[in-house]
């Protein structure tokens, strides 16, 4: 059986790669076919739904329902995953330090370095603490640019 940490890599890997192969297309917009030409639109995997079944609504199209998100609150969105992912991260490294604390302390009866290891705990709690933070206001200020 393999190692768990190589199929950790593994898998953290092609998410990686998935995530930014995402981005890529995002930005590249909608793939073309070798050998159509790139007027042309490309068809649907999903068929479209019978007209009978369709609703019809007598409601006018609102102007401002098309319009584009602005280029400051895309990015603030990018930015605002990224710190969610770190705080994410951060509460799991900080789990893991306690853990390690009270194994060098408890199972070890190392006490110098437990102590050591004590104070690069409380660090990252105060750290995890500001991200969290950080986290929250970013959130609002994204919820403002979208109004």
């Amino acid at each position: 059986m393999s190692d768990p940490r190589n199929v950790a890599h593994d898998k953290k890997v092609a998410r990686e790669k998935n995530h930014q192969g995402a981005e890529a297309r995002i930005a590249a917009g909608p793939p073309t076919q070798p050998g159509k030409k790139a007027g042309k639109k490309p068809v649907s995997a999903e068929p479209a739904p019978p007209a009978e079944a369709s609703p019809v609504r007598d409601v006018a199209p609102v102007e401002n329902s098309k319009r584009e998100a602005p280029p400051e609150l895309e990015g603030s969105l990018v930015v605002l995953s990224q710190l969610k992912e770190m705080a994410f991260h951060s509460k799991a490294h900080q789990e893991q330090l306690s853990q390690l604390m009270l194994t060098v302390e408890e199972k070890l009866k190392q006490k110098e370095l437990a102590i050591t290891t004590g104070e690069v705990y409380s660090a990252h709690a105060e750290f995890h603490t500001r991200l969290t933070s950080l986290v929250d206001a970013y959130e609002s200020e994204c919820a403002k640019l979208q109004g």
